[in-house]
């Protein structure tokens, strides 16, 4: 995640052509073929759904950041973006809670990439029990940084949406 994590926000801080397939290239040259894949479909403008209802996310960043809702709504107020608002709003992964209250911790790995990412959260679509997403919530955000909970945030409340018109795209993998 931290590979698409960081060629999200290059191409969100330039306007420059040129920088823009310089990073896309850089990606695709380093990612897995499987990270590549989901990156493109991303960054493609493939539809993307809501997985997680934003009231229960809004919740269990809440609880997760032992502030009161109504807190992290007046933090929003000022923001504007509810993916930055969250994921500076959670504390640092250590001081996360160290199991969730309503069962066992889920453990996912420091270093999973895009592709595992987004397959976990295709499993989680349709998840109903509350439990379970809180789980999947807190399992993420204790191996996520900030940053990188910022556009995880973005996936998981389908705005993950950066500058790339297709024909960038499409130049980048020519390139590489």
């Amino acid at each position: 995640m931290r590979g698409f994590a960081d060629l999200y926000w290059r191409l969100d801080g330039t306007t420059s052509v040129t920088e823009k397939v310089q990073a896309l290239c850089d990606y695709f040259a380093s990612a897995s073929p499987a990270d590549a894949a989901c990156a493109l479909r991303v960054l493609g403008g493939a539809r993307q759904s809501r997985v997680v209802p934003t009231p229960l996310l809004r919740r269990h960043a809440a609880a997760a950041a032992a502030i009161p809702e109504w807190l992290l709504e007046e933090c929003y107020a000022q923001t504007g973006d509810l993916a930055e608002t969250l994921a500076l709003g959670l504390p640092a992964a250590e001081r996360l809670p160290a199991r969730p209250p309503d069962g066992p911790a889920e453990a996912i790995a420091p270093d999973l990439g895009l592709a595992g990412h987004v397959a976990r959260l295709a499993a989680l679509r349709g998840e109903k029990d509350e439990g379970v997403i809180g789980r999947f919530l807190l399992a993420t955000w204790r191996v996520l940084a900030p940053r990188e909970r910022i556009v995880w945030h973005k996936l998981i409340t389908g705005g993950c949406r950066v500058g790339v018109s297709r024909s960038l795209l499409a130049r980048a993998l020519a390139e590489v």
